[in-house]
This record gives C-alpha cells, structure tokens and sequence, in this order.
C-alpha cells in the first residue's frame, strides 16, 4: 500500500494534499513509494529501493510516475536513495517520463542518485539531460545541479 507520509519528510500534508493524490501500488509488493507535496512540486520517495532493479519493479514505479502526471502533477522529484543498481529498464523509464514531463511544460528532479546510477548516466550523456542534485532541498529550488 503507497502511504503519502509528511512527518516521515518533514512536514506534514493536508487532507486536501492527500485527497489529491491517489498513487497506486500492488498490495505485498517490496515497492513502496510515499508522495508528498512541496512548493507546487511531488515529491516521490521509494521504499524498499532495490525492488526497482528488476523489470517488475520499474513497471511499478513508472505506474506511480504516471499516475501522479495524468492527476496534473507535472513537477516531480524523486529520491533514488539507495538504488544502486544502473539497469537498462530503470534508465529508460526516467528518461522517458522527464521527456513526457518536459512536452507538458513540467519538470522531473532527481536525487540521491547512487555511484553507479550516475556512471551510467553519464557514459549514456544523460547527466547533462537529466536534472540530477545532490539533496532534496537543492532539487526543489534547483541549485546546484550535477553533470
């Protein structure tokens, strides 16, 4: 079950706030994701992060990413923390939903990018594509970009 969790971040959220998002999620699966608003922006935080090395797992984040840009959230941070694996199918759905994101006008941040997700983005020519920042706080006010 995804649980839009403001304490767990920081700050809590409305009911408002949490009546506009309805993310999704299979029920017993390792991936878990809680979504918060801040500043106009959602921000996505995976738990259990290695669920999202596999094909099953990417499909299930792309589903939350997707779910969260069809209710109108078209700026978007997501915490990578502790994934460390670079696979082909992750790669691919982040760039495809910042390329979705960006023909709305909107914008897909990341951080917490682990040492061999920004090898791989970089020997793919995606760091300078992707926004990648260091922290949370940077990627909201989008200071201090890497790549």
């Amino acid at each position: 079950m995804v649980r839009a969790r403001g304490p767990t971040f920081g700050r809590d959220v409305t009911m408002q706030e949490l009546a506009d998002i309805q993310a999704i999620s299979r029920s017993g699966a390792e991936l878990e994701v809680s979504v918060r608003l801040v500043d106009g922006f959602a921000v996505l935080r995976l738990g259990g992060p290695t669920a999202v090395v596999d094909g099953e797992g990417v499909g299930r984040l792309r589903a939350h990413l997707t779910r969260l840009f069809e209710e109108g959230h078209v700026r978007q941070v997501l915490d990578l923390g502790g994934v460390e694996c670079a696979s082909a199918p992750l790669v691919t759905c982040l760039v495809c939903h910042h390329r979705r994101l960006q023909e709305w006008e909107g914008t897909f941040r990341l951080h917490g990018v682990g040492t061999q997700l920004a090898s791989a983005l970089s020997h793919c020519g995606l760091l300078g594509v992707l926004e990648v920042y260091e922290n949370e706080e940077n990627a909201l006010r989008g200071w201090n970009r890497q790549g």
